[in-house]
């Protein structure tokens, strides 16, 4: 891997929770500070941003695109956008998605990257080197989400209608996820929110979301093989009529709600969960897969007709940012479901015909990250309820 011009950053974890309780701007709650376009002009696909910083350090965003992974430092106290390290991939390679791990045992940051070949890539945030490659997926890798109880175990979404999960360390996957039962075309979208792996003499429980779809799976033993998971306890298919690019789950009242937005001509965002409303039950019998859900809000997205564009939802719940062509962020309040349009939308400038891929919050929701196409990368900053002459200065 080519590595240019790097400044490095610390190696500290901390996963203490952050203080998320600040009040928003009652007109203009987010503000653009900062952006730039690359040199080259690289369409940029995926962003993440760096869960294991402390909330008063320089949060720091990693952006991939080609065979290109660029990090950003974000200062919190000023609004600046500074390239902090930059790598290239000895590879041809198209990525599309990244997520930020962490390696226990180095006590150092990590990068799970993937893209077109279908290869994950485990860089060394550090010294931009490639450690290792996870292999197995049959084609593109289209998301890469990062446990989130254990931070070197990642989830992998391919285009050849799989799901991996791997740990960090092991080059083939733990577990693979497909079949006739699960997804019937690529997968776009995933979104892990819990994993517990027990002893072989204890059940394994294993969540996560792909196209159109949460899944719920119990296995054991796995006895030092890939565990094949064939068969889904969930399957919904009827909350959308097109294209699922991408979807987040949020807690509500100890349940798990899922935010999923679709593209094409039946692009919308639907606020839905597993299970039946009410009293109502479900009968499914032993070999049957349940589709029972409930629907509780649809929000319109009227320029989200172009497929992958990947949403957020910050810590708190409160805010959904979802990206749309011509260079339009949308930020939907959540505590108000009943209403369908956008509370706040952004135009970010210098962008006429293209779109924003990706759009990501950092661990304390004071940050929102964003790339696009033609190398585009952006910083928004959330605005406090005390602020004056509120203007975006990007």
């Amino acid at each position: 891997m080519k590595r240019k011009a790097v400044q490095n950053f610390g190696r500290i974890i901390n996963t203490d929770e952050n203080d998320t309780s600040l009040g928003d701007h009652p007109t203009k709650p987010f503000l653009g500070t900062a952006h730039l376009f690359e040199d080259g002009y690289v369409n940029l696909f995926g962003c993440s941003v760096n869960p294991f910083l402390e909330e008063y350090e320089d949060q720091l965003g990693v952006a991939v695109g080609g065979p290109n992974i660029h990090i950003y430092r974000m200062p919190v106290l000023e609004p600046k956008l500074e390239l902090a390290a930059a790598g290239e991939l000895d590879e041809e390679e198209d990525l599309y998605t990244v997520a930020w791990c962490y390696d226990k045992g180095e006590n150092s940051h990590k990068i799970a990257t993937g893209g077109v070949s279908g290869v994950v890539y485990i860089v060394d945030a550090a010294s931009m080197e490639v450690q290792r490659q996870l292999l197995g997926a049959g084609n593109a890798i289209n998301d890469i989400k990062t446990c989130p109880t254990d931070s070197e175990i990642i989830a992998a979404a391919s285009a050849d209608r799989t799901i991996r999960i791997y740990h960090i360390k092991e080059p083939t996957c733990l577990i693979l996820i497909g079949g006739r039962f699960s997804h019937h075309d690529s997968i776009v979208s995933i979104r892990v929110f819990s994993f517990l792996w027990h002893s072989r003499s204890q059940p394994t429980f294993v969540n996560f979301e792909g196209k159109n779809s949460k899944t719920r799976f119990l296995f054991s033993d796995l006895e030092g093989h890939t565990m094949l998971i064939k068969k889904p306890e969930n399957s919904i298919n009827d909350v959308h009529f097109d294209c699922v690019d991408s979807l987040r789950v949020v807690d509500y009242k100890e349940k798990a709600y899922v935010i999923s937005k679709s593209t094409g001509h039946g692009r919308k965002i639907c606020f839905w969960r597993i299970g039946t409303f009410g009293q109502e039950t479900e009968m499914v019998h032993r070999d049957e897969i349940s589709t029972s859900h409930t629907k509780i809000a649809e929000m319109s997205i009227d320029d989200g007709y172009p497929w992958f564009g990947k949403i957020d939802v910050d810590v708190t719940g409160k805010w959904l940012a979802a990206p749309g062509d011509s260079g339009n962020i949308h930020l939907y309040n959540l505590k108000n479901r009943n209403e369908r349009k956008a509370f706040l939308d952004l135009k970010v400038p210098d962008m006429k015909d293209t779109m924003i891929r990706q759009v990501m919050f950092s661990p304390n929701g004071r940050l929102l990250f964003v790339v696009g196409d033609a190398g585009f990368v952006a910083r928004i900053d959330r605005v406090p309820d005390n602020a004056t002459n509120v203007v975006d200065v990007w």
